[in-house]
């Protein structure tokens, strides 16, 4: 039995494989995520594999895909927050996580979590889906709040009354009619012939 650890990235992935007594048996970059990349890794080697991956970004779509893969006849779902081998290790890139995950796996003292069927992770990924669109819409909806509490309408339009219109449109309660301008005082400031004779 091979024990494959692989190290998931967005972009291209580290596999390392050793045997059952422990030795390197190959090591590659799979660029791209590939399927036909993963299968060629895996069907280059002799005899089946254990694999085992980590419960990060994205991990459902390499977990279904090393599924299928005829030669892989176990996929382990590591838990990283308790594999303190690789978040204790004093060097750490790709390669080292990646073979740190076969050795645990060759021990079988990996911390794994429990993987819900494909279904059951396609609804909850719709429920998650839906539950960060209706906090989208809240925040933008409180954000035209703010800008409109920032802007009220009487301001922009002249208006002056006591309190806060509850809509757009002015209103008697809030907007009086305009003093007519033959009903208003004339002064000599403002009116000269209003004093004169």
């Amino acid at each position: 039995m091979n024990y494959t650890g692989i190290d998931h990235h967005k972009r291209y992935s580290v596999a390392c494989t050793l045997d059952g007594q422990g030795r390197l048996l190959k090591q590659a970059r799979i660029d791209h995520n590939a399927p036909e990349a993963f299968a060629a890794y895996f069907e280059a080697l002799d005899g089946p594999s254990e694999t085992v991956i980590e419960a990060c970004w994205n991990w459902g779509t390499l977990y279904d895909l090393l599924e299928e893969t005829p030669v892989v006849v176990k996929v382990v779902l590591s838990n990283p927050a308790k594999n303190r081998i690789i978040a204790d290790a004093q060097i750490k890139n790709d390669k080292v996580d990646a073979k740190a995950l076969a050795t645990l796996l060759r021990g079988n003292f990996v911390s794994t979590v429990h993987v819900p069927g494909k279904e059951v992770r396609q609804k909850k990924n719709t429920v998650r889906q839906r539950l960060w669109l209706a906090r989208v819409r809240t925040m933008v909806r409180n954000r035209i709040h703010t800008v409109l509490d920032r802007h009220p309408p009487w301001r922009s339009t002249g208006y002056r009354a006591s309190r806060p219109p509850t809509s757009f449109a002015p209103t008697a309660a809030w907007c009086p009619p305009p003093t007519p301008l033959a009903a208003r005082p004339r002064t000599a400031a403002c009116c000269p012939s209003a004093t004169a004779g």
